[in-house]
């Protein structure tokens, strides 16, 4: 499976916008999306304006300093989004069913192969392989809208329910791999009973215990 981590010879497309998303086709990524209620606003508007600074000051893409620097942030936006703010609209059974009916369309469809996710009450820790032309900017796109418009029809309201940013990482290696397959195992430990949904790809359960 080292074909699917991330080359550092192979191309890298970075798409613009508050925080920076790097891309490279077929390759395994652990992504992070989260409810819009999730993190106060003045928190996330202080991440995004460290994200445009240091941009600014290190123009290079992808680098070793850069890597370290969006783990620290993303480990301290982890600390937030595990201490249960907002509405915490995931932690209802029928919620959760929407986006596992959704990651399941795209799987059964060949959009991606899904090898692992936890869904919490406020936020959603993917692992997962882009098939074919998508990329993880296509595939996030398609996943927020569809699962966004059925949440919304569900709780018969309208507005905004996913931020807009998420945090996506290439797989590095098999190590990096199997500590993201812990992670998403470990994440839920503090929560209740049947206010999350985990899963494991069935050919990955014989193999990673």
């Amino acid at each position: 499976m080292e074909d699917k981590y991330f080359d550092k010879y192979a191309p890298i497309y970075e798409t613009k916008g508050n925080l920076p998303h790097w891309n490279q086709c077929g390759k395994i990524a652990f992504i992070t999306f989260r409810l819009a209620d999730s993190i106060p606003n003045d928190i996330i508007h202080k991440f995004i304006q460290e994200a445009s600074e240091w941009r600014e000051e290190h123009p290079n893409p992808v680098n070793k300093e850069m890597e370290l620097w969006m783990i620290e942030r993303c480990n301290r936006m982890e600390k937030y989004l595990d201490s249960g703010m907002g509405e915490c609209i995931l932690e209802h059974l029928h919620i959760r069913d929407i986006i596992v009916k959704s990651l399941l369309y795209m799987e059964t469809n060949n959009y991606i192969s899904i090898h692992s996710y936890v869904i919490m009450p406020n936020h959603i820790h993917l692992l997962l392989e882009p098939l074919g032309e998508w990329t993880i900017q296509k595939i996030m796109r398609s996943l927020k809208m569809h699962t966004s418009k059925e949440i919304n029809n569900v709780l018969q309201r309208t507005g905004t329910l996913w931020r807009k940013e998420y945090f996506d990482r290439i797989i590095r290696s098999e190590r990096h791999y199997l500590a993201v397959l812990d992670y998403i195992r470990n994440n839920p430990r503090k929560c209740r009973i049947g206010t999350y949904t985990y899963y494991l790809a069935e050919e990955l359960q014989g193999i990673y215990k």
